[in-house]
């Protein structure tokens, strides 16, 4: 015990010792050659201090060390900025903290270690009492916290350490100098030397250059942890990610306190998440928004709508709508977000006590942010473009306030998805949605956009269906779309992949290879009428059948599934498929532009790539912080788009046979469309009964089998299958388990995806002997374009033209010749998308094309009609008049060798 104390008074005697005097090594700073000569040289200052000398009344380069001359300023700004920075940075590589203070009657700044001073516990405390806490309830006390002290403590007997040095100025010259001789003291005392890497070092002395750095990572949506990174490596210095963190957020509340309106309550008020998004929608140019506040004032709960319009100004009004939907209302919702109910609001109004909003939604001026939408230059342009699809979903996780995020899709002219509009929703009830269509998207889309959405494609949630269904038709926001629900939620989440039926199907398909075929083929039969089925007759009787299909003794089917399993199966199909086809179904959109969307598959893959991109939103980020990121990211992709469509316009394809084949102007997307509809052309047979009309239908007997209906169905369904009994696989716990399952895999793939084409081939097979498809005529009509002054004419197909604005293989059946730019909606111009919006002449004439001359078929030249008259005389049949006339509109006739047909 003894040998323990002495050593342990031993270590107590060498600490005081190495602490009692030591003397830093080199200090060294750049410097001007001389006063003249500005070339940088390298200076140890050390040495020019502790000599007792005062400051030159003549400096020169005799007596003085110049710093560069572009240090030519001296204000406090200035100072703090750029000249403490240069000696703090130096000192801190030599292991120790210095601060400095400007002395007046000395012209200079005094640079003393920061144990030069005594802790003040009073002084601490004063301050501490006198900031505004940032917190949500300012009435409960703060909570005790050890804060620490790198000052010296006088109680405790510590002395102050002596080291100092100047850095004088020159107002004469406007030049900082060192003395080449100065007072001070080199020598510290009191306090330990440490290496530089075990020092902190405050982000205010971070010299310019690298504070400029550090906002530019920030700008570019690096985290503080990489851009502290960054620092480190560059600097050896030994910033903390809370720092970096700091300097993030001073730098948005900067931000906010320099641009607030006017009106915005004192500046003492805390600045929030809510404050920050509102600043950066605010001073972006190219941004337009809206917002819903709450204020609890008097006894009343105030809704108002904040507007920045395409003109950057800024309108605040009260809304007068009634958006109470019954359950829930924007005054019931503030009130709760406000953590109040009736009684205490009027209690607040008698004790003259506003409601405490939540900390990160509450705004400078006393109001609660309840909801926040906006939209871009060059997404409104794209949206004006392309309004004919838009794709609607909500999504969580992408805030610390658990604000869900709803954004709108559009599909451009290569067939990409877009994101024009976004919206911070209070929550995912009716009112909310009803606000977000009724109000917020056709203010920040002014014009005819909304007017010319078809389809509008969401998930089956109630809350947005009912608000969606209140804004379409004749006189609404949305006064000529349709609302479809997406396919995919209902047959893939809600079928395939639930918890009712994702056993219960795995169980089925790994029973036999037979009863997988089985299963495979009732998934597919759902999928063939949401996507082949073109009028509400196809439907019907489609419908009728696959229930009798489910219904029937299984003995002429592939598979045997059992009673239970076919039960539930029934069941879904009846309750949540049937029922819902007129929301689902493709045949209940026989007139609207869809383009094949039958899904929210483009919103889905938005959502993977804001929480999967490495700067997309996470959960952690406040309001201001997930907005920031939807803008950068926005314009990120904005700009990549705008470069591939620039190159579109500008290249052809290189190869001759390409641009022969290939309609200059049109995007390729388009032109790949219209060259498959091309070569699918000589499938189908003609006949001509009278001049203005052709029937147009496929040979059946030579081309019964529809590649991209039953082949690429079966493919999918087939790899679907592989992947799922891995995953099957996967969850057995016991290795027995495991074992028994991969054999059974085993014995119905072979063991691999090579040996699944058996498995494909009888999916195939039996699609086409199960599914209910149907024979086509279409009907092709020679039509006088209206308004043309020499009865210019165009070609119409009854069923293609309309769907996606383009031609179609019926068309070219009659038409033997390329495609060329007028076989397809001016939409689908490469030019229509680098010039509209942009170059003024050209945009009208675009919207004539769009609005005004909007052709429900292909204009055709005096040319080619006489080609059509000459190959195609009227009477003109390729086959027998019955086979034309008994699958036309109106007649059901199924594909095949049924007894029924």
């Amino acid at each position: 015990m003894v040998q323990y104390a002495e050593s342990l008074h031993k270590l107590q005697e060498l600490l005081k010792k190495e602490a009692n005097e030591w003397t830093p090594g080199r200090l060294v700073i750049s410097i001007a050659t001389s006063l003249t000569n500005d070339n940088q040289i390298e200076l140890d200052f050390s040495p020019t201090i502790g000599h007792r000398k005062n400051k030159p009344r003549n400096p020169s380069d005799d007596n003085c060390h110049w710093l560069p001359a572009h240090l030519n300023q001296n204000t406090e700004m200035f100072r703090v900025k750029t000249i403490h920075p240069i000696f703090v940075n130096t000192c801190h590589r030599a292991g120790f903290k210095i601060h400095g203070d400007w002395v007046d009657d000395e012209d200079c700044i005094l640079f003393r270690c920061t144990r030069s001073r005594y802790h003040n516990e009073d002084t601490n405390k004063n301050y501490a009492e006198g900031r505004t806490r940032d917190v949500k309830n300012t009435s409960k006390p703060p909570l005790s916290r050890d804060n620490k002290t790198e000052r010296p403590i006088k109680e405790d007997g510590e002395e102050t350490c002596k080291f100092k040095f100047r850095v004088y100025w020159d107002e004469k010259r406007k030049r900082w100098f060192l003395p080449h001789q100065q007072r001070g003291l080199l020598q510290h005392c009191g306090h330990s030397h440490f290496q530089s890497e075990c020092l902190r070092m405050k982000t205010k002395f971070l010299p310019e250059e690298e504070h400029k750095l550090a906002e530019d990572c920030f700008d570019t949506k690096n985290s503080a942890t990489t851009t502290a990174n960054l620092l480190n490596y560059r600097n050896d210095i030994g910033l903390e990610w809370h720092q970096l963190h700091y300097l993030k957020t001073k730098k948005k509340n900067d931000m906010v306190i320099r641009d607030l309106d006017p009106g915005n309550s004192s500046s003492g008020a805390q600045i929030s998440a809510a404050d920050r998004a509102l600043a950066i929608l605010h001073n972006d140019s190219r941004v337009s928004y809206t917002a819903l506040t709450a204020e609890a004032k008097s006894g009343l709960i105030s809704i108002r709508r904040r507007k920045k319009g395409v003109d950057n100004s800024i309108t605040v009004e009260e809304v007068n709508e009634n958006l109470d939907d019954g359950v829930d209302s924007p005054r019931s919702f503030a009130l709760r977000e406000l953590g109040m109910d009736e009684d205490e609001l009027k209690s607040a109004s008698a004790s003259s006590k506003d409601g405490e909003a939540p900390k990160n939604l509450r705004l400078k001026n006393g109001q609660v942010l309840l909801a926040l939408a906006w939209t871009m230059d060059e997404s409104r342009r794209k949206f004006d473009m392309y309004p004919e699809i838009i794709s609607g979903d909500a999504t969580e996780k992408t805030n610390s306030e658990e604000r869900p995020l709803y954004f709108l899709m559009g599909k451009d002219n290569m067939n990409k998805a877009f994101a024009h509009t976004w919206c911070f929703m209070p929550s995912n009830t009716r009112w909310a949605y009803t606000w977000f269509f009724q109000d917020a998207v056709p203010t920040l889309h002014p014009g005819t956009a909304c007017e010319r959405v078809k389809l509008i494609l969401t998930d089956a949630c109630q809350q947005e269906f009912h608000a969606i269904a209140s804004v379409i038709g004749r006189g609404k926001v949305f006064a000529n779309a349709y609302h479809r629900w997406c396919a995919w939620h209902r047959i893939n989440r809600d079928f395939t992949n639930h918890t009712d039926f994702k056993s219960l199907l795995a169980q089925v398909r790994n029973s036999s290879i037979d009863n997988s075929v089985e299963v495979a083929l009732i998934v597919r039969m759902m999928w063939y009428c949401i996507k082949h089925y073109e009028t509400k007759e196809e439907l019907e009787l489609a419908l009728v059948l696959i229930k009798e299909y489910l219904n029937e003794d299984q003995a002429e089917h592939k598979g045997d599934i059992d009673e239970n399993a076919r039960k539930k199966i029934r069941e879904f199909f009846v309750k949540s498929f049937e029922c819902n086809k007129h929301m689902l179904c493709e045949a209940s959109f026989e007139e609207v532009m869809t383009c094949g969307n039958c899904t929210t598959g483009m919103s889905e893959g938005q959502n993977r790539a804001y929480k999967k991109s490495v700067h997309g939103t996470r959960p952690a980020d406040d309001l201001a912080e997930s907005t920031d990121k939807i803008i950068a990211m926005t314009q990120n992709s904005d700009a990549r788009k705008i470069r591939s469509m620039t190159h579109a316009v500008k290249s052809k394809s290189a190869k001759a046979s390409d641009r022969a084949k290939k309609a200059e102007g049109l995007s390729d997307y388009c032109n790949k469309l219209l060259l498959e509809e091309h070569a699918e052309g000589y499938k189908y047979l003609a006949y001509r009964p009278d001049e203005f009309t052709f029937l147009i239908k496929r040979d059946y007997e030579k081309f019964d089998s529809d590649y991209s209906d039953d082949i690429d169905a079966a493919h999918t369904e087939s790899e679907q299958l592989f992947d799922s009994m891995d995953k099957w696989i996967e969850t057995q716990s016991t290795r027995t388990g495991k074992k028994a399952l991969q054999g059974k895999k085993d014995e119905l793939f072979g063991g691999g995806k090579p040996s699944m084409e058996p498995f494909k081939k009888l999916l195939c097979s039996e699609i086409r002997r199960v599914v209910p498809r149907f024979e086509r005529t279409a009907v092709v009509e020679v039509r006088v374009i209206p308004g043309s002054e020499n009865d210019e004419k165009m070609l119409v197909c009854n069923r293609c033209f309309k769907k996606r604005g383009l031609s179609c293989r019926h068309l070219y059946k009659l038409l033997d010749r390329h495609p060329k730019l007028t076989d397809a909606h001016v939409r689908w111009q490469t030019s229509y998308a680098q010039y509209y919006g942009v170059n003024g002449e050209m945009s009208k004439q675009f919207q004539a094309l769009r609005d005004k001359i909007d052709l429900p078929g292909i204009p055709i030249t005096d040319e080619e009609l006489a080609v059509l008259n000459r190959e195609y005389p009227v009477g003109y049949c390729q086959g027998h008049e019955e086979y034309f006339c008994r699958s036309l509109p109106g007649k059901l006739r199924l594909r095949g060798s049924r007894k029924n047909n």
